[in-house]
Formats: structure tokens, sequence, C-alpha cells
């Protein structure tokens, strides 16, 4: 016989807290949420999971779809381990009772077509495919409604229609029905039995409280209690052993008995397994097929945030109003000046209203950089999107970046209009600027700002709040990286602190190629520390991001914030 999932002596063991301070030390360990669980459960078959609150039966599930990394032990699903990160995923469906895990400015089928393309599917088949699901859960003629308005049952459904999206062979149901009418759950469970499992020969594993759910749909049947496994079989054979009629009563005896585990009825062609058998080795895709996914994806992500963004209608032109304003304030400001003859300036041409517009127009890149990675990884675990999203055979840094790059494309407009405003209305000469020069300290700037934001990221994955990159960086860079200011006014002990942001090089080099068309011979000290920043930063903000990650699921808080 062949299984869909196989467990191995599984254990969870969560860290216990503690102080900031100890954050590099071994954590210590609590009891066992999950204590050597071994499970064979055969494919096509709906497993159900039953147990009290706290009985593990969430943490097994998200072990098992790859959110919490185990303590000791392994497991086999669809043949693949669960080291086997994104092929394994590309198998697995998983619908929670979280209704938050939806972004509800979004349309169902706009929901759906976002993660179809996490899946990696093309636009045909997500094209099909949508239409597919939402007819399979009956949701069709509510296909283009805001998710917002959708019932609860809508939503659970439409939970269902998204964990089907890519055909899976094996989907996790975790308590399904939670919240649901007598009516909705009637027809999920017509859903689970005619169509998941008759037809479409998906293997399902089932957590529920509900005992009449179990008994109505589940081939066999497992009670949890404080982290392990007590006895699992067929009702028939569970009510011939335990002489009772009623899964209730099988239940409470089970529960009762917690020190004095039950006896395993697992029947013999589902036997308990002893030894992981070899595992699958996953088809590797090629470097080309790899970019083109990636950059399929990071359209998903910039349709997701356009359309969502679209939808707030003021608040998405207010954006636009505060440049105006800000170019107004400093235009003023300048005014007051005059013709002032300010030495620190005459590098840049001179005028200060030329420097200023460049310092805040570019100092946006800063604050992208900064706080977008950081504040988009926030963002999902609020709203609930990015268990979701990990679901999916798309890495969590792939989900980070691409979320990030509304937000530069929409400060890249900004900065657009900065400068056209400038040079348009207000006198900005940039009719001699080194266009070429401008865009190579642009990249330098984005590469070595990003990666402080990674950092950044880094810490709130761990640390939730607290992020000490962001605060110190923005609250420096303001007073000592030259953006309303030259830094030449600083005094000279100032200087040296400015000389360590790249932030310094960045507006300088931009001044100087914007304003004076500097060559790229005039501006290569700007440009040698720009790279050598982005050298030094690129490599350490992802291994910190990967030793974020990791930490983060062992220690079971990956979705926490």
């Amino acid at each position: 016989m062949t299984y869909a999932i196989q467990t191995f002596q599984l254990t969870k063991q969560y860290p216990q807290e503690q102080a900031w301070k100890d954050i590099f030390k071994p954590k210590k360990l609590d009891a066992p949420a999950v204590n050597q669980v071994s499970l064979a459960i055969p494919k096509g078959e709906i497993f159900g999971l039953l147990g009290p609150n706290g009985a593990g039966k969430t943490t097994l599930v998200k072990m098992l779809n790859t959110l919490i990394t185990p303590t000791s032990g392994e497991a086999l699903v669809n043949g693949y381990s669960l080291k086997q990160e994104q092929p394994l995923k590309a198998t697995l469906g998983l619908v929670t009772s979280d209704e938050r895990s939806f972004y509800w400015r979004l349309s169902g089928a706009e929901n759906l077509r976002f993660f179809a393309a996490l899946h990696g599917m093309t636009k045909s088949e997500t094209q099909n495919r949508v239409a597919e699901v939402l007819a399979l859960v009956g949701l069709t003629e509510k296909a283009n409604k805001a998710f917002r308005f959708y019932s609860a049952g809508m939503r659970q459904r439409l939970s269902i229609a998204r964990a089907l999206l890519h055909k899976p062979t094996t989907l996790f149901l975790d308590e399904p029905t939670k919240g649901l009418d007598p009516t909705a759950t009637q027809l999920l469970h017509n859903l689970i039995q005619e169509r998941l499992t008759r037809q479409e020969k998906i293997t399902i594993f089932l957590t529920t409280h509900r005992l009449d759910e179990a008994e109505t749909l589940c081939d066999r049947i497992a009670i949890m209690n404080k982290g392990e496994i007590l006895v699992r079989g067929k009702l028939s054979e569970l009510q011939e052993r335990f002489k009772s009629d009623t899964l209730q009563e099988i239940f409470t005896a089970v529960i009762e008995n917690t020190a004095h585990p039950v006896e395993d009825s697992t029947p013999p062609q589902a036997a308990v397994p002893t030894a992981a058998p070899r595992r699958v080795a996953p088809p590797q895709p090629s470097i080309p097929h790899q970019i083109g996914s990636s950059f399929k994806k990071a359209l998903a992500f910039l349709q997701r945030d356009l359309t969502s963004e679209l939808s707030y209608h003021l608040a998405f032109f207010l954006q636009f109003f505060r440049v105006f304003f800000s170019i107004a304030v400093f235009y003023f400001i300048a005014q007051m000046l005059g013709e002032t003859d300010i030495p620190q300036l005459r590098p840049y041409g001179g005028d200060y209203f030329s420097f200023v517009l460049i310092g805040i127009a570019f100092s946006g890149y800063l604050g992208v950089g900064l706080s977008s990675f950081s504040g988009s990884l926030r963002r999902a675990q609020t709203t609930g999107t990015l268990e979701a999203m990990l679901s999916t055979p798309t890495k969590l840094s792939t989900v980070v970046i691409s979320s990030s790059l509304w937000s530069y494309l929409l400060t890249t407009f900004q900065v657009l209009v900065y400068l056209g405003v400038g040079g348009l209305f207000l006198g900005v000469d940039l009719s001699g600027s080194n266009i070429g020069a401008a865009l190579l300290i642009l990249v330098l700037t984005i590469i070595s700002f990003s990666s402080l934001g990674i950092l950044a990221a880094s810490f709130i994955m761990v640390l939730k709040r607290g992020d000490p990159i962001t605060w110190l960086f923005s609250a420096v860079s303001g007073l000592l990286g030259g953006m309303y200011y030259p830094i030449e006014i600083l005094p000279e002990w100032l200087r040296v602190l400015s000389a360590l942001l790249p932030v310094s090089y960045s507006l300088r080099g931009m001044r100087l190629a914007l304003l004076e068309g500097a060559s790229l011979k005039a501006l290569s000290l700007d440009l040698l520390v720009l790279l050598a920043f982005s050298v030094v930063l690129v490599p350490l903000s992802l291994a910190a991001f990967r030793y974020a990650v990791g930490r983060a699921k062992i220690d079971g808080n990956l979705t926490h914030y």
C-alpha cells in the first residue's frame, strides 16, 4: 500500500520565551506540543484527527505543511521530506478557519488569480482553473464580488477553492467548518465526500472538534491529547473495542485515560511506520525557468497592490498632493534665502532649492528601502495572508521582496513628479544632467538601501517589534545624510559619522550627476563607496534573513506579530 502521509516519531517542543539579550543563546524547551507521533495515512483516505484545544493538532498540521520546523523525527508527505519545501508544497493544499487569509479589497476571482501565480500557473491555466474551482465550490456568480462582502460560508468555500487551484494530491482541512451554520456545513461536507474524495481522489487530513463531522466524513479517526496520538482506527473498530455506539463516549473514555494510552487499533495494511523510505528527488528547474517564474510572481504582486491601492481612491491621490506641498514648503524657504551665496552649495550649482529638491526626492528611496520589507512582512502577518502565501511553493524571500515592488514603483513615480515640477515650473536646471551616471548611482542606492531593509525585516521576523535598523538609519540619515543641507556645514566629527552612511554618497553623487553633469570619473568615489556598501550588505542581509526565518520556524511564530 502506498501512503500519502508518513510520520516517524515526529516531535515538536516550542522554545521558552527569553529576554532579548539572550537572543543568540540556546533556548530551553517547553513540554512537547507534539510527542513522537507516528502515522501512516494511505492515499485517497479521509483521515480525521480529534482532540481538545491544545492537543497539538494544528502544530502537527503546520509541521506537515513546513510552516513549523520539528524538534525531532521525520515525515514524508507525498514522498517528499519536510526539508524539500518547494516541491512538497506544490502537492499540498491547506484550508484553515482563518477568514483573514485573503485580500479584502480584491474580488474572489482576483484573490484566486494572485495565488495561482504563486503556484507558477500560466495565464491560460489560471483563467481556466479559477473558473473550474469557483464552479466547484458554487461561487461562480460571486466571483467578481469583493471578498469583504462574502459571508462566512462563502469565505470558507473560497478558501477551499484556493487550496484546490494547483490540483493538490493531499488536502489539509484544519477545522474547516468552524463558525459555519448547518446549511453551509452540509454543503461543505457534500463537497468533501462527493467531489474531492470520490471524484478527485484527493487524500484529506481533517482536524475538527465536531465528533459528528468525523463520524460523517472520515474513513479512519485518531484521537490526540497532550501531543500524543492515543488511539486510531476505523469507527467500527473503535466502537467494538470500547463497547460503545457513539464517538462521544469513545472520545470521553480516551481523554479521561490519557495516562494510559489505548492500544493501537490501526489495521495491518496501514501499520505505523518504523523506518523512513527513500525520499523523492524533485526535478530541478532550469535557471531561465526560475527567472521567468520569479518575474511572473513579481507582476502578480504588483497587480495585487495596484488593485488594492486604487480601491482607496482618496488615499491614493492624496499621496501625490503631499509631494506638491513638500515642494512648495522648500520652494518658499529657498525664496526666503534669495540670492544668498552659500559656499557649501557651490559644488552643486549654488541654488538651495535645486539642492534640497534632489534631497527630498531621492531620500524617498531610503525610506522605502528601510521600511518596505519589514512593513510588507508585518502587514502580511497582521492581515493573516502570510501563512496562505507560504503554503504555496514560493519562498518567503520572494514574498517579501515582491511585496515591496509597488512601494519602489510609487516612489520612482514621485521622484519623477519632483523633478518634473522643479524642472518645468520652478527653475531647476536639469538640462546638463548625466542621466547614465545618475541611473548607475540609483541602482547602487536601491541595492544598499534594500539590504538595510532586509536586515530590518530580519529583526521584525524574530523580535516582531523593535527594529533598530530602521530607527537608527532613519533618525541619523535625516541629520547627517545631507538631505536638507550640505554635509560640509556639519562639524568635523559629525562629518566622520556621515561618511558611514550610504545615503551621504547617494545624494551627493545624484546631485553632482543631475545638477552639474559630473562624469563617472568625477563620481568615482561615491560609486566605489556605494558598491562597497552593496558588496558587504547584500550577503550580510540575506544571511540574517535566512537565520531569522529559520529561527521563526523553530519558535513556531513565523506568522505571529
